[in-house]
């Protein structure tokens, strides 16, 4: 008697919460923290019991307003679902146009103002109904906790599969760490300040001559005049931020994180994880170095639990803004990513000469994403209207809606609002440091105008690979770098030089792998020009 008179009570609305909430942890299990989760639940629970209130409060019977409480849940937590359901279908009908309308501000503004009308048809309908049938009440708690009881067990299978697949990785990892070489401290160290700074998507410059039209070699003078040396020849290891970060970071290549993950090679946490707890960082702390993270969209990059961490005010982690992004809400807020990612990026630039106060010696990282897409600025760095719904994709994918000039004309502009600032912010770095250091502005791979995520032979490999490579040393002694310098080597020179530790020099190899299966390599060296 109880159960029935339970399920006659509309709760359903409470589980499609707990159901979304749930997917979207499924979806983002890397990113998310459990405080965050813990927020964004709470957060979501209490925005559907005040909507409900409202309702009854308008209607007066707690059945009607919980079905129309229902709709909208699924209107507000599966927006991007439905839109992305729209853009398959128009898709497949070859509807090109209407495939990218969907993604435009306006294609998604008149699919919120649709549901947002058949929200209030329902309202007007419901409210002239008699009564609400106690079946159908009974039916949408059924369906809803089956459905809520599926995924359940769908996201258990998940989670036990995301707990066995890193084992021998985790293992292998720790074991890497604990046999890492120490030191050999003595009075010659000079323990520098290290700055690792990643532009991401910033090219080579003959690969941003001959695509982009863009002659960056008073950028390069202007390096060189303040000490820098340029690798002009230089490569990226890896065509992925999050490989060709892993990789630099610990001085290797991943062939035998390949090996221990055997079949698993979409398992890209284990970069992830390297990225965070990696070489350079453990040995630079053996030697007594404290870390400083800055804010990174970039959840990989993202290092919060270091000795010191500059992150800007008004801008949530990236964790809330993946969940605001899957909601209604993105449609209302869309303007508002594109001005937290610009933010974030000068932020950042403006931040990094900071670091150069603090005492003692530091290994300062950060991860800029920046001329990489979405493209926020214009050339003289003002901010650049937004065209689309925000995103961060890049290559074919940014492709998908937009053309190649958009591509190249936005990167352009980008990569000139960068030039005059990465200038003001190394000037400061130098005006700002008492102690020696060194400082590396690299980017992560090039640009990807010509370059597809998901086919990798249908790629301008030159393009992708050819990256900017310009490294400052306190003592400007550069006779162990040389043009073809590619990041695997950058640490192992800096090491062997200054920091007492004789890492020999690898080949210069470069690898790629396509999104969703970035440990399945694939030699390029011959496809280079």
């Amino acid at each position: 008697m109880k159960i029935k008179r339970i399920l006659l009570w509309p709760f359903f609305p409470f589980l499609l919460v707990a159901l979304a909430i749930l997917d979207f942890y499924l979806s983002y299990f890397y990113e998310i923290s459990h405080q965050g989760l813990l927020v964004a639940t709470l957060l979501s629970l209490f925005l559907i019991a005040i909507v409900w209130l409202i309702l009854y409060w308008l209607i007066r019977d707690l059945n009607k307003s919980a079905l129309i409480v229902f709709f909208i849940a699924i209107f507000f937590f599966e927006f991007q679902s439905i839109v992305f359901s729209l853009r398959s279908t128009s898709y497949s009908l070859k509807a090109y146009n209407l495939f990218r309308y969907w993604n435009s501000n306006n294609g998604q503004l008149t699919i919120f103002f649709f549901f947002l009308i058949l929200v209030i048809i329902l309202f007007i309908y419901l409210k002239k109904l008699p009564k609400v049938n106690r079946n159908t009440i009974r039916l949408f708690n059924l369906l809803s906790l089956l459905v809520l009881m599926l995924s359940i067990g769908r996201g258990a299978s998940l989670l036990v599969q995301n707990r066995q697949i890193p084992t021998n990785f985790y293992h292998y990892w720790q074991n890497h760490l604990a046999e890492l070489p120490i030191a050999e401290v003595s009075t010659e160290l000079k323990t520098p300040d290290i700055y690792y700074i990643i532009l991401d998507g910033f090219g080579r410059n003959d690969v941003l001559k001959g695509s982009y039209g863009i002659d960056n070699t008073p950028f390069l003078h202007a390096l060189e005049d303040r000490g820098f040396y340029i690798a002009d020849k230089s490569y990226t290891n890896y065509n992925q931020t999050i490989t060709s970060l892993a990789s630099s970071l610990n001085m290797m290549y991943l062939d035998e994180i390949a090996e221990t993950l055997g079949e698993n090679t979409d398992y890209y946490y284990a970069a992830s994880y390297m990225i965070s707890h990696s070489t350079v960082e453990e040995m630079l702390k053996d030697l007594s170095y404290q870390t400083v993270g800055f804010f990174s969209e970039s959840s990989f990059s993202d290092f919060t639990k270091r000795d010191y961490y500059f992150r800007p005010q008004f801008i949530p982690p990236s964790f809330y803004k993946i969940y605001l992004y899957n909601t209604a809400l993105s449609v209302i807020l869309n303007s508002k990513f594109y001005d937290w990612h610009r933010d974030t990026i000068t932020y950042t630039l403006d931040t990094l000469p900071e670091a150069a106060t603090l005492k003692g010696p530091q290994f300062i990282f950060a991860h800029i994403l920046c001329p990489h897409p979405p493209f926020v600025f214009n050339n003289d760095g003002t901010p650049r209207e937004a065209e689309r719904i925000y995103s961060i994709e890049d290559a074919n994918r940014y492709l998908v809606d937009g053309t190649l000039e958009e591509y190249r004309s936005g990167y352009r502009n980008q990569l000139i609002y960068l030039q005059n600032t990465v200038l003001s912010m190394v000037d400061r770095i130098q005006k700002n440091s008492t102690e020696p250091f060194i400082l590396i502005i690299q980017g992560d791979h090039g640009p990807g105008s010509e370059t597809n995520h998901d086919t990798l032979g249908e790629s301008n490999f030159t393009e992708r690979y050819g990256i900017l490579n310009a490294i400052y040393f306190f003592d400007r002694d550069y006779s162990r770098l040389y043009p073809q310098i590619s990041p695997v080597n950058t640490f192992r020179v800096i090491f062997s030089q200054y920091l007492g530790v004789d890492y020999p020099l690898l080949d210069d190899l470069h690898y790629g792998s396509t999104y969703g299966d970035s440990f399945n390599f694939e030699s390029v060296n011959d496809k280079l020009e």
